[in-house]
């Protein structure tokens, strides 16, 4: 069996690494647009808290409810600084995720690389085996045409 041959299971087995890879790439950058939707959202339930919040204050409003609007608004906030933090994971692991693509990428790009090169010189040689072959047909008929 020639040499690029025998690399094709090889090179197969990196593209699938490779596919894997950029799956688990795509699976991390729709993670984290969820999770930016998901900020989104706080962001604007508590914006329309606030207002609903103003909009009570102003026709008057008891001590306790005022409170309750504050502690609410507390634990939105909390709740956004929480997601922001998630959002700066899901970040760290789609880096992780196209470093492991990227250098998977890498490796296909190379084995591919090898066995055109490979495919290359063996197409060489089989020319220039070819090529003695008929040149060795031409002696021979030139020979036996002038024994005769």
């Amino acid at each position: 069996m020639v040499r690029s041959k025998r690399l094709k299971p090889i090179q197969e087995m990196a593209q699938n690494k490779e596919k894997a890879a950029a799956k688990e790439m795509g699976e991390s950058l729709h993670n984290r647009q969820l999770q930016e939707q998901k900020l989104e959202q706080l962001k604007t339930y508590r914006q329309e808290y606030l207002f609903e919040m103003e909009q009570q204050t102003k026709i008057g409003v008891s001590g306790s409810r005022l409170q309750q609007y504050h502690q609410f608004l507390a634990k939105l906030d909390l709740a956004i600084s929480q997601q922001k933090e998630t959002i700066e994971r899901c970040n760290q692991q789609l880096d992780a995720s196209k470093g492991r693509w990227t250098n998977q990428r890498n490796k296909t790009k190379t084995i591919t690389q090898v066995m055109q090169k490979l495919q290359h010189k063996e197409m060489q040689n089989q020319n220039k085996k070819e090529a003695n072959r008929i040149d060795e047909m031409s002696t021979q008929a030139f020979i036996r045409q002038h024994a005769k």
